[in-house]
Order: structure tokens, then C-alpha cells, then sequence
């Protein structure tokens, strides 16, 4: 699915991760692969996560996820 079909698709997107992968670490990597490659569209992203632990945790995993260490956006994760 390129990043021009994740959006196509009728709301609500409910989205699967096999348990037998890194929770967190597959959840920031889908949500950098399927945004275009635009680094201000990772801003425009909103993640809601059950706690503040859950969302910090989020935010070190998706810095983690970038591939070079240039600066970059963070979704707003709630």
C-alpha cells in the first residue's frame, strides 16, 4: 500500500500488528512508511495512546525510527 492509498481508504483505518513483533517499534515505523516523504507531514499526524507513559515511550520510539540522524517533526500523540 504506497502512502497515497493509506488515506484513500473510508474512515475509521483500524490498523493490525502481530504480536509477535516490537509493539512499538513497528507502530513508529508504519507511521513514518506510510506518510509521504514530506517531513513536515509527520506533524500533521495525530496518535492517541492510553497514558502519558504510552505516548513518551511512542515519541523515543519513533525518534529511534528515523533513519538518518537529521532533526524531524513529531506527530501529536495524545
Amino acid at each position: 500500500m504506497s502512502a497515497d492509498d493509506i488515506f484513500a481508504a473510508p474512515t475509521p483505518r483500524i490498523y493490525t500488528i502481530d504480536p509477535s513483533r516490537p509493539f512499538l517499534e513497528t507502530l513508529a515505523r508504519g507511521i513514518r512508511d506510510s506518510l509521504p516523504p514530506d517531513p513536515l507531514s509527520i506533524a500533521d499526524t495525530l496518535v492517541y495512546v492510553p497514558t502519558r507513559r504510552a505516548a513518551r515511550a511512542l515519541a523515543n520510539a519513533i525518534a529511534r525510527s528515523k533513519p538518518d540522524a537529521a532533526a524531524s517533526l513529531m506527530p501529536r500523540i495524545r
